[in-house]
């Protein structure tokens, strides 16, 4: 009998099997996983992700600020919630909430034990991310949840998350990232990320770009979905205002119209996930939220790693852009809701298989740039420290360019260094968590 008592023991019992994020590494055109193994693993489980009615979320950039708010709309209309997400910022255990309060590290211990000693039984040996979702679903079943929150890993079709009933999926947005799997184009992608669909699932797509929006929308159609939701057609916003800490909304969505709607997080593009969380919640119900209670849960709403302000004198902000698009909307908010430090100390590292180059030239901050720290993400998948070096001397012309792995040291620097009013960390969310636990 295996019996993991601590909570490294866990780590390292996890670690040891395959990582698909080690798979990919390097690699072009790799097989997506199939569901056979999650499937066996839980069967033998007793299906626990058949446990409550779930809400499945896919998409490029969003997923985690969609996953929290509905979370917290569930949680504030007195139900229970488990909540799915990954990666994590500071350890696997955040990856498994209940009440957003992530599950404790003997209960961890206690449902890996059993998935270790359960493992002899599969005729193959499941991977890293199957057994952090078999041991979310067993979480939420024994905790009894009236709802369950499941963030994709990757793609939609063929992650792992995808043996749950999905009684209401959200596609947030397609953008080009990991290519290497789910297809060469944004099309190809969607068809990808609407696999999570299933027949009679409730629909929303957050999705802006009309074309690809259809895309989504002929997929879900296919599938045999049942009510979909489409920003722009179905629901929209009215008007935005800039504030102190958000952002002042108006919307309509097809059960409700709310005004005067205050949301906590920064970033212009959050006002589209919260939109859809809204409606994504509503179309479960089939009924229109109470409009103090969904102004009570957007006004205090907050997302860890996603522009958080996480310091003063200077100001020091975390954000896990790690994609083109992803950058794009921070490089938006940078110069609309934080134009006013006027200089900049950036640390950043990237993984491999990203577009690294596109990534630092979304970031058109110009002489606001002072210093670029680059690090090195704590991953199988990260960038050469000094290839990523070359590219940002090339970029921020007239910034200090060095190399500092130590993650102590670099954020010394940055916040020393020419005495910034901002340090801004960014480019993965490994960066991003690592540096969050020694802010």
């Amino acid at each position: 009998m295996t019996n993991l008592v601590t909570y490294e023991q866990c780590r390292r019992w996890l670690d040891s099997h395959i990582d698909f994020e080690k798979i990919t590494a390097g690699s072009s055109q790799v097989k997506m996983p199939t569901l056979e193994r999650i499937s066996q693993l839980c069967k033998y489980l007793g299906d626990p992700q058949e446990c409550a009615p779930s809400f499945h979320i896919a998409g490029t950039n969003g997923k985690g600020s969609t996953a929290r708010i509905i979370s917290e709309l569930i949680i504030k209309m007195n139900l229970t919630v488990g909540t799915f997400t990954s990666p994590d910022l500071g350890g696997i255990h955040e990856r498994i909430c209940y009440e957003l309060e992530p599950i404790k590290e003997e209960e961890l211990s206690e449902i890996f034990s059993l998935l270790a000693n359960m493992e002899p039984l599969l005729a193959h040996a499941p991977t890293r991310f199957e057994l952090l979702c078999a041991a979310g679903f067993t979480y939420f079943a024994n905790c009894g949840v009236d709802v369950q929150v499941i963030e994709v890993g990757l793609g939609g079709k063929w992650d792992s998350t995808n043996i749950v009933a999905g009684t209401s999926c959200v596609i947030t947005n397609i953008g080009l990232d990991h290519t290497e799997i789910l297809g060469d184009t944004k099309e190809e992608i969607a068809l990808q990320k609407a696999g999570i669909v299933k027949p009679g699932s409730l629909v929303t797509i957050v999705e802006p770009d009309e074309k690809i929006a259809s895309v989504l929308l002929g997929e879900a159609e296919r599938l045999r979905a049942g009510k979909v939701f489409c920003l722009n057609r179905d629901f929209w916003v009215e008007k935005i205002t800039m504030a102190v800490g958000g952002w002042v909304v108006d919307f309509k969505t097809p059960y409700s119209e709310f005004k005067d709607v205050f949301l906590s997080l920064l970033g212009e593009h959050q006002i589209n996930n919260a939109i859809g969380a809204v409606v994504a919640v509503e179309a479960f119900f089939d009924k229109g939220i109470s409009e103090d209670l969904m102004k009570e849960c957007l006004s205090t709403v907050s997302v860890p790693g996603r522009l958080e302000i996480v310091g003063n004198n200077p100001l020091v902000v975390l954000d896990g852009a790690h994609n083109v698009e992803g950058v794009k909307v921070l490089n938006e908010a940078l110069n609309k809701e934080l134009a006013f430090p006027k200089s900049v100390n950036l640390i950043i590292g990237i993984l491999a298989n990203k577009n690294a180059y596109g990534m630092l030239s979304q970031l058109q901050l110009g002489s606001r740039i002072k210093n670029v720290i680059v690090v090195e993400p704590n991953s199988p998948r990260r960038l050469d420290a000094y290839q990523l070096l070359d590219m940002c001397e090339d970029i921020f012309e007239g910034a200090n360019c060095i190399v500092e792995k130590n993650y102590v040291k670099a954020l010394d620097y940055g916040r020393t260094k020419d005495d910034p009013e901002m340090v801004l960390i960014t480019g993965s969310l490994y960066v991003v968590g690592d540096m969050r636990s020694i802010v």
